[in-house]
């Protein structure tokens, strides 16, 4: 156990902190407008962070290569259709995307 945990816990009630979280991040959004943005996600070490956020908060986590443009709107493939993105929840580092030599533009 490393004492300083105790000190950065949150002390606000589960409940509390889902909505509190859900306001910053889905805010007055349907929450299928609202993504967790990564790039390949399933291949990080956090993807836990990814599922549990997406059971949190009713939200889907989505590659960056899986965004699709249609004029100025950005959209994403939700159970067969497309569907818009009004907010987005970044997860990217761009430091670490200019690393990636796989990546899909």
């Amino acid at each position: 156990m490393y004492p300083f945990l105790s000190e950065i816990k949150n002390k606000m009630p589960h409940e509390e902190f889902k909505n509190y979280l859900k306001e910053l991040i889905i805010g007055n959004e349907n929450p299928e407008n609202v993504i967790l943005l990564e790039i390949y996600p399933e291949k990080q070490k956090t993807v836990i962070d990814f599922i549990l956020t997406e059971k949190l908060l009713g939200i889907k986590t989505v590659c960056l290569t899986k965004i699709k443009k249609e004029g100025k709107k950005l959209f994403y493939e939700n159970n067969g259709k497309l569907t818009e993105i009004k907010r987005i929840y970044n997860r990217i580092i761009f430091d670490e995307l200019d690393r990636i030599r796989d990546y899909e533009n």
